[in-house]
């Protein structure tokens, strides 16, 4: 009872501070929140129907997995005594996302700086491996879904996600140009 109490008394006091002109300055952290605490206090029933609405989109881009082998990226972390192996191709479509839709600036660079080191890897590994029919037709599956993404990247209006990949979209191009292993 105490706990409801202090809950309806707070509020009471953020609503006294935002017809007070002090919720006019509500940054997006403090607005996110808000939307979240609307959405969780919300029936049961809307709450899904807004769920499937939105994820209608993201429905279809991330629960198709982008290499359906799932095990084609890889980095081998090097510890003395032991190297065990970092799988990335999970990582690959969410760093995707938050590099392209994120609103938080140091998680979009975050993400863009990891998919740039994917990418890297990628790059590395089509160039120096040899690879069987059935992993480079999963290296093109994974090439041909990633590059569309990397476009917009390297327009970015950030200019930290915009060095990062205008260059390096411009070596892709011109590698996969002169490349005959993939035309």
């Amino acid at each position: 009872v105490a706990r409801a109490l202090r809950s309806i008394e707070a509020r009471r006091a953020r609503a006294k501070n935002y017809a007070a002109g002090g919720g006019a300055e509500l940054g997006l952290a403090e607005m996110q929140k808000r939307v979240l605490l609307f959405l969780g206090s919300a029936q049961s029933s809307f709450k899904y129907q807004l769920a499937e609405i939105a994820s209608d989109k993201a429905a279809t881009a991330d629960l198709a997995a982008w290499s359906p082998g799932g095990r084609l990226l890889y980095f081998d972390l090097p510890f003395a005594d032991s190297k065990p192996r970092l799988y990335l191709d999970p990582l690959l479509s969410r760093c995707v996302a938050l590099a392209t839709e994120s609103s938080s600036r140091q998680s979009k660079v975050a993400a863009a700086e990891c998919l740039h080191s994917i990418v890297l890897l990628m790059t590395g590994r089509c160039a120096f491996a040899s690879t069987s029919g059935n992993d480079r037709e999963q290296l093109l599956t994974l090439w041909r879904r990633l590059l569309p993404a990397l476009l917009p990247l390297a327009a970015d209006e950030d200019p930290v996600v915009k060095q990062l990949f205008q260059p390096l979209l411009m070596q892709l191009v011109h590698w996969f140009s002169r490349s005959r292993e993939f035309e």
